[in-house]
């Protein structure tokens, strides 16, 4: 399916432009359909140890999870070098649980 739909930053914009907008909003191409691109997928791995100890009445979880995700959130103006760059972000859950079944 793919990720969400996006403007894509329009090349050719320079700081200048932006600087000059009163709202310092990057300027949108009238002739350039909105949300024209497409996110990539989310890209990550996930790892889980559980250790399971079962008595006559009850069971005992111990569980270690870890989720690792890197994702794509847009198109941002790079003030230091005056470019258009995509944005990823990486996200890390670690996760720890303790369950008791009767």
């Amino acid at each position: 399916m793919g990720g969400d739909r996006y403007t894509p930053i329009t090349e050719g914009t320079t700081y200048e432009d932006i600087i000059l907008r009163p709202d310092k909003s990057i300027p949108e191409d009238d002739g350039l359909d909105p949300f024209c691109k497409q996110k990539g997928i989310n890209v990550g791995y996930a790892f889980s140890l559980k250790y399971t100890i079962n008595k006559k009445r009850t069971s005992q979880h111990f569980i270690l999870e870890y989720l690792q995700m890197r994702t794509f959130q847009g198109q941002t103006f790079n003030l230091e070098t005056h470019k258009i760059v995509d944005k990823f972000t990486s996200l890390t859950f670690p996760n720890i649980a303790y369950r008791v079944e009767f």
